[in-house]
């Protein structure tokens, strides 16, 4: 259970990352060169967080 519990938050987290940088970009704080790097950074949580998802929802149905 805490398991899953970790993985929520961290799914949570990464999506609040992702649009603290998305709001910074726009307002100008963060510059546009940057983006690829945020945006690999992004893409790469995007990832882990759906298999995170993923595991969570459907993982321990076998045990």
């Amino acid at each position: 259970m805490m398991l899953k519990t970790k993985q929520i938050i961290a799914a949570i987290t990464t999506m609040i990352g992702a649009i603290v940088i998305g709001i910074l970009m726009k307002i100008g704080v963060i510059g546009y060169q940057w983006w690829p790097i945020f945006a690999g950074l992004v893409g790469f949580h995007i990832i882990s967080m759906g298999g995170l998802m993923y595991y969570g929802l459907y993982g321990d149905e076998g045990e």
